[in-house]
């Protein structure tokens, strides 16, 4: 009896070491990282499931013509049962020696090759140990598979070989996964990507550091006067997440060591958020930004340039002079966006110029209302009892400028009813967006009478020396997800 016991217990402890041992070098998704090149300039982690789910493919793929695309929408809802035999959990899109590559981890290789996508355009056979799926037309992707893992290659067969040798052989530390910030930074999105700027910028036939100084030169600056030699050997990484009724894009920028890049460039300085009482509170888009100095010069340098008046050109280098650190821009929707006309052809609709207004607002070092008031007395201009200047650009346009205290204002609309406040995504930022196109709003309104499409969203956009932060929300979403939302509104557009 005891023997028995402690034969049957043996057998257990056997059995389960060996689960526990093929579990261990079994393949998984998450490891398919490992196989990418460090000096990839490109990779894209993403999970194919949960996309799918959350965008509601399997509803909008049954819309494809058949014609078109019907092995593609088969091949969709088989991965989507969960019958393809490929492991749906994540996958990797990636850059390597110009050309880019998907990996994945093969479940089932017998239900992968009966898939009719595979079992009708590749023909199988084997390569020093690896399995090989070779397309049956010339130009077509491959596939490569080593155990579970399998790589779509772009190049013909051999070329394809060879790059997963490579990719297989790689050492640890050779790995993408070994890059500043990788492990931290791609693992927390539905899809998770990686640029290399060190490897772009080293490109063979890319621009170098003394063409791109030549062509700076034309505005009056050098790459030291644009602070961004530090970007040339960053690490990027954007997150992309998408909740019920929320999209959101993380952004990081990170230096060979791993700290963060944009606190060295923008510094601590931050928007003035007295910028935004110039605009109204139905405003479609306004964003505002901290001004680097070479933006400054660049600008002051392009405008002097095509002015020839000399003292046009002097009251000029007098505004750009006395501009401070912040800048602000609005655009503002509302009306109908277009207008019917009759002609001898019939009847058609035409763009309304009057339909779209923009605000742009700079803080200056001091009032600039003298200057203004000079300009308006060389161009022959009367000053409005308000102290605000209007130039006619054509019969639909006129623009208005005006300086009230620091500000300098110039705008195609009126002063605000209702001015903005900050809806809490301005101070203490860097830079930063927001779009107001809520139901209720004068551009949503718009969009409707011209297009039909009912919209309700908004979305925020900031910067600061910690963060890089793009946020798209949707009010009252009727869909399981924001990405189910996302594709029925692009199906809805591509039917305009």
């Amino acid at each position: 009896m005891e023997k028995s016991f402690r034969s049957h217990l043996s057998a257990a402890v056997a059995l389960l070491l060996t689960v526990f041992v093929f579990a261990s070098c079994s393949d998984s998704p998450s490891d398919l990282v490992n196989y990418v090149p460090k000096e990839s300039k490109a990779v894209m982690v993403f999970k194919p499931g949960d996309l799918a789910k959350k965008g509601n493919l399997e509803k909008y793929v049954k819309k494809f013509p058949k014609e078109k695309f019907g092995e593609a929408a088969e091949f969709i809802k088989t991965c989507m049962k969960g019958e393809s035999g490929i492991d749906m959990e994540q996958m990797v899109m990636f850059e390597y020696e110009g050309d880019g590559y998907l990996s994945f981890v093969i479940s089932d290789e017998s239900k992968f090759e009966k898939l009719d996508l595979v079992a009708d355009n590749t023909t199988k056979g084997e390569s020093g140990g690896l399995t090989t799926y070779e397309a049956d037309s010339k130009g077509a992707p491959s596939v490569v598979v080593d155990g579970s893992k399998a790589w779509l290659c772009p190049k013909n067969l051999d070329d394809g070989i060879d790059a997963v040798k490579t990719f297989i052989a790689l050492d640890k530390e050779k790995s993408v996964a070994e890059a500043p910030g990788f492990a931290d930074n791609m693992s927390d999105g539905d899809m998770n990507i990686y640029i290399n700027m060190e490897e772009i910028m080293s490109m063979g036939g890319g621009m170098t550091e003394q063409m791109m100084n030549k062509e700076m030169s034309r505005y009056g600056l050098s790459l030291d006067d644009m602070n961004i030699k530090e970007y040339f050997d960053s690490h990027i990484y954007l997150t992309v997440l998408f909740e019920k009724d929320k999209l959101s894009v993380k952004c990081k920028c990170l230096d060979g060591k791993g700290e963060n890049i944009v606190s060295k460039v923008v510094g601590n300085k931050t928007i003035d958020t007295g910028m935004l009482k110039f605009f109204d509170k139905s405003t479609t888009m306004v964003y505002a930004s901290v001004i680097p100095d070479h933006v400054k010069k660049m600008y002051s340098n392009l405008i002097e340039s095509t002015i020839y008046d000399e003292t046009q050109k002097a009251i000029v280098e007098e505004i750009f002079k006395n501009l401070d650190d912040n800048v602000a821009l609005g655009i503002s929707i509302s009306g109908n966006l277009t207008t019917k006309v009759e002609s001898e052809w019939g009847s058609y609709d035409k763009f309304n110029q009057k339909s779209i207004n923009g605000t742009m607002v700079a803080k200056c070092k001091k009032s600039l209302e003298a200057d203004v008031a000079t300009l308006a007395s060389i161009l022959g201009l009367p000053i409005a009892t308000d102290g605000s200047v209007s130039f006619p650009i054509d019969s639909e346009t006129t623009v208005r400028i005006k300086s009230e205290g620091n500000y300098l204002v110039v705008s195609t609309t009126a002063a605000p009813s209702q001015p903005l406040t900050d809806p809490g995504m301005f101070g203490g930022k860097s830079a930063a967006m927001f779009i107001n196109l809520s139901k209720t709003s004068p551009a949503a309104q718009s969009i409707k009478r011209a297009f039909g499409i009912d919209l309700d969203l908004t979305a925020i956009s900031y910067s600061d020396k910690h963060d890089n932060l793009f946020e798209l929300k949707v009010n009252n979403n009727k869909q399981d997800n924001v990405l189910a939302y996302l594709v029925d509104l692009v199906l809805k557009i591509s039917e305009i």
